[in-house]
């Protein structure tokens, strides 16, 4: 047991390890607009806001299912012979996929959206009205 413990931590600091680029994710400012030396916000900035805050979710939710995808394979690979840890472990991972298919396929539906409504100006109801 304490074998698997190290191996679990080690796994545990090597996928640390590869979270650490989401730390460059905080120079992108998640408002686009009202800090000092910047424009007022408007309209357009709000739909700024809402796609950076999606993409933000995005990329924590896959983190997350790496995640939860890494447990359940270290649950597979130490369920041995037993039929209902190896179940549930396969219960796990079939939902961590479809989770993040639906979140990824969400994604794309809203990005189509906002991109649809915001040409190059800003904010447009029809698209670009040419």
């Amino acid at each position: 047991m304490k074998k698997l413990s190290t191996h679990i931590l080690a796994l545990f600091l090597i996928l640390s390890v590869f979270a650490i680029p989401a730390v460059s994710f905080a120079q992108n400012d998640l408002v686009p607009c009202g800090n000092p030396g910047q424009a007022e916000c408007g309209f357009n900035d709000l739909i700024k806001l809402v796609i950076n805050i999606i993409n933000t979710l995005i990329t924590y939710s896959t983190y997350i299912a790496v995640a939860v995808f890494c447990y359940a394979g270290i649950m597979l690979m130490t369920a041995g012979g037993d039929k209902g840890a190896l179940d549930k472990a396969k219960k796990i991972l079939g939902s961590v996929v479809k989770g993040y298919v639906w979140i990824l396929i969400a994604w794309v539906v809203v990005y189509t959206i906002m991109n649809t409504l915001i040409d190059g100006e800003g904010f447009s109801l029809l698209g670009d009205p040419q």
